[in-house]
């Protein structure tokens, strides 16, 4: 006689079957930021400077931050600067702690990291001419990191680059997603560290749904004034923002409750 193993053990006691992604990261970008040609159209044609020179990097940075200062004191949001090897879900933790409120930004850390972004070296011309040749290369930049409290994903975070071309990430969580559509049905459960136990898994069937992809978008609005001022410093055309969502990973675990 064959050894039962666990599925077959559990496979007549299941009462709630529940396929629920685990971590979600969704990377976005600004399609027209990507090729060197498209980073000296946006200086040259879109920002009207007549020389095309990496001098204008930083001043689009310390646009870019003083914008997220601006709205971090706005909104009386912890503006907090995460020490090297420090736990950032911890932190996080001890700052949604505080909070009760469905929805709200719990704070924005800052950390430097490395990024994929441009370089340039200046190429031999004539006198009197200047012309730079830029290439895609690793940097070591401030990234920002807005940690949300959101009704229907619960806690979730968003990571932007300050440098051109501004990559963004959104990190959300399926349990998290699960738990929240729990708490607006009322349904009782207990929260793990990755995960849920419900005592009646019953009065949950008919009440999950599939999360949708808009509030996925939603999520980045807080983030679109603040590049605005990056990309349409002065002089707001358009075009440049918002950036393309794409999935870039996810686990989808499956879970049998009893």
């Amino acid at each position: 006689m064959a050894t039962p193993n666990l599925h077959s053990i559990l496979q007549n006691h299941v009462s709630l079957s529940v396929s629920c992604i685990d971590r979600i990261y969704l990377n976005g970008y600004i399609p027209k930021l990507q090729t060197p040609g498209q980073l000296c159209f946006f200086l040259h044609k879109h920002l009207g400077y007549p020389i095309v020179s990496p001098a204008l990097f930083r001043p689009l940075h310390d646009r870019f931050v003083d914008a997220i200062k601006a709205f971090a004191d706005r909104e009386r949001v912890p503006l907090v600067a995460f020490e090297r090897g420090q736990d950032k879900d911890q932190l996080a933790a001890g700052y949604r702690a505080q909070y009760d409120r469905a929805e709200r930004m719990v704070f924005i850390g800052v950390a430097q990291e490395r990024a994929w972004s441009y370089k340039a070296h200046r190429e031999a011309t004539p006198p009197g001419l200047v012309h730079f040749d830029f290439s895609r290369q690793p940097v070591a930049v401030n990234h920002y990191y807005f940690y949300l409290q959101d009704p229907e994903w619960g806690p979730g975070f968003i990571k932007v680059c300050t440098y051109l071309p501004y990559p963004v990430r959104v990190c959300l969580n399926g349990h998290e997603w699960v738990k929240q559509q729990l708490r607006q049905e009322r349904i009782t459960f207990e929260s793990l560290d990755n995960g849920f136990l419900l005592r009646r898994p019953g009065a949950a069937a008919g009440h999950l749904r599939r999360p949708g992809s808009g509030r996925r978008a939603v999520l980045l609005r807080p983030l679109g004034g603040a590049t605005a001022v990056a990309t349409h410093p002065g002089r707001p055309r358009g075009g440049f923002w918002p950036p393309s969502l794409h999935l870039a990973a996810g686990g989808e675990p499956h879970s049998d409750l009893r």
